[in-house]
């Protein structure tokens, strides 16, 4: 029985992530991790069920990969490639987050240790949490897409103390909450239930105080959100325009770039001569070659800049000054010549444009083929802005957008826009699409700058500082979103100190691990 509240607590807490309208869940949806935590012994497996029943759901996307036929993967390959892939993921990052309650099960202690520190558990709990999202992206396999930030989504308030200390921030305050509904939840409920007029008034107190974490959240979170949106009138603005192509993953790799690159063209023109478009951004690699060593498509893109005095940016491949290729974006200016800036993709898929250990994945037929690309690209290493007539503008393509540090690399170089160029077409039209559209969200929250999203498929996306979505178009669709973004120069608390959360709960932790030692000394001491 108590593996299947776990199961079904952490399906509670994925649910959001499907469903935004349920994102109070995670609220409430912790407290059976914390609360069984100090009573069972067999805490990683535990943790395994809950990590489980968080991953499967949130990774069910993986399905629409099937049946993979743009990697040249038969149906049974193709198969067997998606299971391995949702499966071993969730099972991977569930087998990490299950040391969440064997952490916090340690700190916390039984008997008389556990009842004296009481008070602090909630802030172990919000800690082990902080430091397990943290730890996920530090490495190739940790990958952070399932963020609880990225649950609160569904209702902006709610997301913007990331503005202070950023998405983490966010953990910690749902983790809080929730391991202090699993500390003093029972008692709570007995006061409650008593006639003792003293028992009630107390059990009301305290129930306050645990409401008052997403409360105050939520109440400061609206309040900024006023005022970011009310400040944006009359700051300097841009019209840009985002252009989907809706070219599947096989069109597009198999396909004509010549093509492709005319079809974005057409829908380029109409933008700019129907809407009066300024700035023109294309999703990642839409022309699939190294731009600057193909003439004739650099001199085509070049003649459309000059000739309508727009700025282009376009995704494609770069060589580096090792002459490694890299994921790229390519910025043409209004007098029709190419940026000596270009920007490269700074963290990479995964077995989709590198293969991670290659003398151990190597080995694996279907997953050394998953690479989409001719050869392994290289990452790049430095934010490189756009120079332009409206200021600097930042470049994130693809993956770069789920790594809030990469943003803020970028915002604290002078961006006073980011420009993000992604490919989502191989999740179709599935919650991944969102999801991923969700942690740009993020980006623009934690820095306090517009973000312009284009996608293949969709959904393209204008977004404010605030996290909202001004214009979208929806997966699946051809044509384009039209719209101002202001440039918006203001400097948040987490540009300033960044993920500080981590150093702060790992010092709790340290301080959760002290007191325990001070205790067995003592009570040695005692014994002797």
């Amino acid at each position: 029985m108590t593996y299947l509240i776990l199961f079904l607590s952490g399906v509670a807490t994925a649910l959001p992530f499907l469903f935004p309208i349920l994102w109070p869940l995670p609220w409430l949806s912790l407290a059976p991790l914390f609360y069984l935590a100090p009573q069972v012994k067999k805490r990683y497996l535990h943790g395994l069920c809950f990590g489980m029943g968080f991953y499967l759901p949130l990774y069910y996307w993986f399905i629409q990969l099937y049946p993979m036929d743009f990697a040249g993967f038969t149906p049974l390959m193709g198969g067997i490639t998606v299971a391995v892939c949702w499966i071993g993921l969730s099972l991977l990052q569930a087998s990490e987050m299950a040391f969440i309650p064997m952490i916090y099960g340690l700190l916390v202690g039984r008997g008389e240790r556990a009842r004296r520190y009481r008070a602090l558990h909630p802030f172990l709990a919000a800690a082990c949490f902080t430091v397990f999202e943290w730890f996920q992206s530090l490495f190739w396999h940790g990958v952070p897409w399932g963020r609880l930030a990225l649950s609160q989504t569904g209702f902006l308030p709610m997301v913007q103390s990331a503005s202070l200390l950023g998405s983490l921030f966010i953990c910690f305050l749902l983790a809080l909450c929730g391991g202090a509904i699993a500390v003093w939840g029972k008692e709570l409920w007995v006061l409650i239930r008593s006639r003792d007029r003293r028992s009630r008034i107390t059990a009301s107190l305290a129930l306050l105080a645990i409401l008052a974490v997403p409360t105050v959240n939520g109440i400061w979170g609206g309040l900024r959100l006023a005022r970011i949106e009310r400040n944006l009138t009359g700051e300097r603005e841009i019209k840009i325009a985002l252009i989907q192509g809706n070219i599947a993953s096989g069109d597009k790799w198999n396909g004509s770039l010549s093509d492709t690159v005319d079809k974005y063209l057409n829908l380029s023109r109409e933008a700019v001569e129907e809407q009066g478009a300024e700035l023109v951004l294309w999703p990642e690699t839409v022309v699939t070659l190294v731009l600057s060593d193909a003439p004739h498509y650099r001199w085509m893109l070049g003649d459309f800049a000059a000739r309508y005095g727009v700025t282009l940016v376009v995704g494609s491949y770069a060589l580096n000054a090792e002459g490694n290729r890299t994921n790229a974006l390519y910025c043409f200016l209004p007098d029709g010549t190419l940026s000596e800036t270009v920007y490269a993709k700074r963290h990479l898929v995964p077995f989709g444009e590198y293969l991670p250990v290659p003398e151990v994945f190597g080995k694996i037929p279907f997953l050394a083929g998953m690479n989409l690309s001719e050869s392994a690209l290289t990452p790049g290493t430095e934010p490189a802005l756009f120079d332009t007539e409206w200021g600097k503008l930042g470049g994130l393509v693809c993956f770069d957008s789920v790594y809030d540090t990469l943003c803020r690399d970028s915002v604290l170089a002078g961006a006073d826009l980011i420009l993000l160029s992604t490919n989502d077409s191989w999740y179709r039209d599935s919650r991944a699409i969102y999801q991923h559209n969700a942690h740009a969200q993020l980006r623009a929250i934690e820095n306090g700058r517009s973000i312009a999203r284009a996608a293949n498929t969709g959904t393209s996306t204008l977004i404010l500082p605030s996290g909202r979505v001004t214009d979208s178009l929806p997966p699946m669709v051809t044509g384009t979103v039209v719209s101002t973004l202001p440039l918006h120069d203001e400097t948040t608390v987490y540009q300033r100190v960044g993920n500080l959360i981590v150093p702060l709960s790992l010092a709790l932790l340290a301080a959760g691990a002290a007191l325990g030692i001070a205790d067995r000394i003592a009570k040695r001491r005692r014994e002797a």
